[in-house]
């Protein structure tokens, strides 16, 4: 089907009995903006975020605005809409395509009412053409949804409506029929919202699951992930908590004293903590392309408790950080899956595994090595591992350090992905767009940040193009 001369293709995601609506050929997901900042493109499309977060805890910094995510697309006089129905019936008409179990449908507003609770999930990108946004909802159960898609094209208008009394077929939600892996996002910041986007994902956790966080320092009461925001998750999935000791002169440097920062924060509470180094360090090989400088000779130094897991969920803090520029699911990856040695390594490019700091490198090595560090880490668990970024309390500084600058960015949500690079950039791209970013956008300008990125995707970890899908949780 084509609408403003893009085609689009609609892929049903069984999991969670949704419809995602992909447009092909886009070339900038993120011309959404958030909290009302507007974004228009040469040709005039504009689309807007109004961006709410409820949270735990987590209220937006004084002067924040926000409320909940909502995108209009227009770039004309006239537009074409697409609305899809879908219930437990089976009628159809000549306006209707009746959808049974394993069909695909070609409509862009779905509607399915099969369960209790519900969430929804649109998808945004834009080309420099035009923009369309899909909203898509279901219920089968656990999460239900409804959507809708508008766009305004400027030729003419059409709506077509598919009946279906099943959703079965499924696709994969690493990536989109245009190739972009995609990111999943809801604005709000709650327990429900955190399962809803890592269910959105499509892979189940499964055996022996590792859960890795930064369980914060001790003066550090605020910024680091709260407990109860993430309880239901770690339970769902029967999930250990995971950690390594610190490189630096902090407190959780030690397994003892970290064992107890843990219990301190609440983590213990809710699932079994394992400090993965704490019998021992680990080595996994690293892989490059032969054009690339190795900056980690081919060996990256992880807790020895590492491969005791069968499947890894990197839940991620994303802020701020003084070395790095910032800190999402690479850095937590790299640095946070490393050992204490491990620490050093990447610290130091490969030079020592005994002093972190002084190694003699540059910062650029340093980024590229937390870079390689993640690709192992990566593709140690090929097919086993997924990334969630909690966007709140959004310092310039990391959860690693005691005293820690008040946020003044307000939440904007959660962010999941295959992709641990698309995921990243993806949270990189909300930031640049959220009111109050210049002390962070400073930051990690300053220490060159965004080359942890690029870098990755240099190496083959993931894309930096991605498509963008709303997971609206009520």
């Amino acid at each position: 089907m084509l609408m403003g001369g893009k085609k689009i293709t609609l892929c049903f995601l069984a999991v969670i009995g949704i419809t995602a609506l992909n447009i092909q050929n886009c070339s900038s997901p993120a011309e959404t903006s958030l909290s009302g900042v507007e974004n228009s493109s040469s040709s005039g499309t504009k689309a807007s975020i109004d961006a709410s977060s409820s949270s735990l805890g987590t209220q937006p910094p004084s002067g924040a605005s926000s409320s909940s995510l909502e995108t209009e697309v227009s770039s004309g006089a006239s537009s074409s809409s697409f609305e899809t129905e879908v219930s437990s019936g089976a009628g159809s008409s000549s306006s209707e395509t009746g959808v049974s179990s394993g069909a695909g449908s070609s409509s862009s507003e779905t509607g399915v009412s099969s369960g209790a609770s519900s969430s929804s999930l649109r998808t945004s990108s834009s080309s420099g053409a035009g923009s369309s946004s899909s909203r898509v909802s279901s219920s089968s159960g656990a999460v239900s949804s409804s959507s809708r898609a508008s766009s305004a094209s400027g030729a003419g208008s059409s709506s077509s409506r598919a009946s279906s009394s099943s959703i079965a077929q499924s696709s994969s939600s690493a990536g989109s029929d245009d190739g972009k892996p995609i990111v999943y996002m809801t604005n709000k910041i709650t327990p429900e919202a955190l399962v809803a986007v890592y269910e959105a994902l499509g892979l189940q956790a499964s055996g022996k699951v590792a859960v890795k966080l930064s369980t914060g320092e001790p003066a550090n009461r605020k910024y680091f992930l709260n407990p109860n925001l993430i309880k239901n998750l770690v339970q769902k999935v029967n999930g250990t908590i995971v950690e390594c000791n610190t490189a630096y002169g902090g407190q959780r440097d030690n397994t003892a004293v970290h064992e107890q920062i843990a219990k301190d924060h609440g983590f213990t509470a809710i699932a079994t903590v394992v400090i993965m180094d704490k019998n021992g360090i680990d080595s996994i090989p690293v892989t490059v392309p032969t054009s690339v400088t190795k900056r980690l000779k081919g060996w990256d130094y992880v807790g020895k408790a590492f491969k005791d897991y069968n499947f890894h969920i990197v839940l991620s803090h994303f802020k701020g950080h003084t070395m790095g520029g910032f800190g999402g699911a690479l850095k937590n990856m790299s640095i946070g899956y490393a050992s204490r040695e491990g620490k050093a390594w990447i610290h130091t490019a490969g030079r020592s595994k005994t002093s972190a700091f002084s190694g003699g490198n540059t910062q650029d090595e340093f980024l590229e090595s937390m870079a390689e560090a993640a690709k192992a880490v990566a593709d140690a668990n090929k097919g086993k591992i997924l990334y969630i970024n909690v966007l709140n309390n959004i310092s310039i500084d990391c959860d690693c350090m005691s005293s820690i600058a008040e946020a003044k960015i307000a939440d904007i949500g959660i962010l999941a992905s295959l992709d641990p690079v698309a995921l990243d950039q993806a949270s990189l791209d909300l930031v640049d767009k959220a009111p109050n970013n210049k002390d962070l956008l400073d930051r990690i300008k300053s220490k060159n940040g965004r080359l942890t990125v690029t870098h990755a995707e240099k190496i083959g970890l993931g894309s930096t193009k991605y498509n963008l899908v709303e997971v609206v949780v009520p």
